[in-house]
């Protein structure tokens, strides 16, 4: 865990208030892009891996025994349904992840989830920026459906 003012040079993700009215968002950080010798309004560019969604993976039982039917799983990633695994940052300080806000339907994302490429049993989610994200940008992506988005989560 960092900082905000580390994460926000290290990793290029500052968390602040979302301008969509859903609580805390996740942004491109202009100290990120400083770093480099020539400044650049660009902090991911196409391609980049923005961050990884951290957290306890569990599995469907230790899910159910955290969180009871009528309490809201927040912070919780389904990354399979068979089997059932979760990566839960509900406790974790370890990941910013969990602050990437899903656009409006109509609205494009900036960034997508995809299968961590060196863990084929799929229990690491990375963030990947789907096209150049700018300076104070809000990191968006789609959560999915539940009848399609796990079989077709791409790999990196």
């Amino acid at each position: 865990p960092r900082c905000p003012f580390h994460t926000a040079v290290e990793e290029g993700i500052e968390v602040r208030q979302s301008g969509m009215g859903v609580g805390l968002g996740a942004f491109a950080s202009e100290m990120y892009s400083l770093r480099e010798s020539e400044a650049s309004p660009i902090v991911f560019k196409k391609g980049d891996v923005v961050c990884e969604y951290r957290g306890y993976v569990m599995d469907e039982a230790q899910f159910c025994r955290r969180y009871p039917p009528n309490e809201k799983a927040e912070y919780a990633f389904q990354i399979s349904r068979n089997p059932f695994i979760i990566i839960d940052s509900r406790d974790s300080t370890a990941g910013v992840a969990r602050y990437i806000n899903e656009p409006a339907k109509k609205n494009p994302s900036n960034a997508e989830f995809v299968k961590h490429p060196g863990c084929p049993e799929v229990k690491r989610v990375l963030c990947k920026a789907k096209r150049d994200i700018l300076i104070g940008e809000e990191i968006l992506a789609r959560y999915g459906s539940n009848k399609e988005y796990y079989s077709t989560m791409g790999k990196v």
